[in-house]
């Protein structure tokens, strides 16, 4: 899926940032995130995300 501008912008993952806290915290859910990113099996884990990783999120308006 490509990311359109306006639509979607990029999380970087900040010191003990977990799927669940980042999607709360924006408005998203783990499954929305993990689709967005390619974060699902067989690919690799995906609770696993690392400091510094840049994430593709959903804007929300708000």
């Amino acid at each position: 899926m490509l990311a359109e501008q306006g639509i979607y912008f990029i999380y970087t993952v900040k010191p003990n940032d977990t799927l669940y806290g980042i999607a709360t915290k924006l408005e998203s859910t783990i499954e929305e995130i993990e689709q967005l990113n390619g974060l699902y099996p067989p690919f690799t884990d995906p609770g696993l995300i690392f400091l510094g990783q840049e994430l593709i999120v959903p804007k929300r308006d708000g």
